[in-house]
């Protein structure tokens, strides 16, 4: 099991840096990682609460926003799906985020 979410961070850490905007904060063994948004990159995301509002409607991909867990600025994203599910959503965070790019 540890090797899977490791794979599947590592997977989740790949993608996702390559997105403008997006940096992944590199878990340390949790079943999750933390995604630092540099809200000034994107035209009209003006929180986290707000990123994960309009990616769930325009991409229907479920993240949950850091202010929930005082870490405002930030999103949060399992790494427990399959491969496959990850690259998928990692592709639609990715064409969200550049719909929204400055």
């Amino acid at each position: 099991l540890n090797r899977q979410l490791e794979s599947n961070a590592c997977i989740l850490e790949t993608e996702i840096n390559n997105i403008p905007g997006l940096n992944v904060i590199t878990p340390q063994g949790a079943m999750y990682v933390m995604v630092k948004i540099d809200l000034a990159a994107f035209d009209d995301i003006s929180s986290d609460a707000d990123f994960c509002h309009k990616l769930k409607w325009e991409e229907s991909v479920e993240i949950l926003p850091g202010e929930c867990f005082s870490y405002p600025g930030t999103v949060r994203l399992v790494i427990t799906p399959p491969h496959d599910i990850l690259r998928a959503a990692s592709a639609r965070i990715a064409a969200f985020c550049q719909r929204h790019r400055k």
